[in-house]
């Protein structure tokens, strides 16, 4: 079956380039017709917005008698062009890309964090390195002002417990948004 639909698309595809007419010049005469052929491609697109807006997180001094693990949310939106799926891969600055705050003195001393992607309520734990694909993106190149993803990043307040060394931990994280 998967055959025939192969051949019937490749069937299809043939007949609509060769519907188009050949690029000619006209001849000289009382009328002369010349025709040129037209096409355009529309590949397809991401891109995601709000980072700006939000700007850095910033979880200010830690707390040592905190029993919370610390959580910033980043308020994203994803535009795809026509809508449908999308991965999402993050990684950080750190060594391989792994989910880590280095020390800004000693970066050999490190600090794990977690991600946390939530569209409309259903939450991905992401994983460093790896993408995630997430359905439906939005048609509207701006958004439309709208932000409907939402992305978490939590340190666990045990790892920030087990950190003996001082020193402000900071990571840059790169997200990567790919048509799925």
């Amino acid at each position: 079956m998967l055959k025939h639909m192969l051949y019937a698309t490749s069937a299809l595809m043939l007949s609509a380039t060769s519907a188009m007419a050949a690029t000619a010049d006209g001849t000289q005469g009382a009328q002369s017709v010349g025709t040129i052929d037209v096409q355009i491609e529309i590949l397809e697109e991401v891109n995601i917005l709000g980072l700006v807006a939000n700007g850095a997180i910033d979880f200010g001094v830690w707390d040592s008698t905190s029993v919370t693990d610390e959580t910033a949310s980043v308020d994203v939106c994803i535009y795809r062009n026509n809508g449908t799926d999308y991965d999402v891969t993050a990684t950080t600055s750190a060594a391989g890309g792994a989910f880590l705050l280095e020390g800004v003195v000693t970066p050999a001393n490190t600090i794990a964090f977690t991600m946390v992607w939530d569209v409309g309520g259903t939450d991905a734990a992401l994983t460093a390195g790896v993408a995630e694909t997430e359905s439906t993106g939005n048609k509207d190149p701006t958004c439309g002002g709208l932000f409907p993803v939402q992305f978490d990043v939590v340190i666990a307040n045990a790892a920030l417990g087990a950190q003996t060394n001082q020193d402000t931990y900071a990571t840059e994280i790169t997200l990567t948004i790919d048509p799925a």
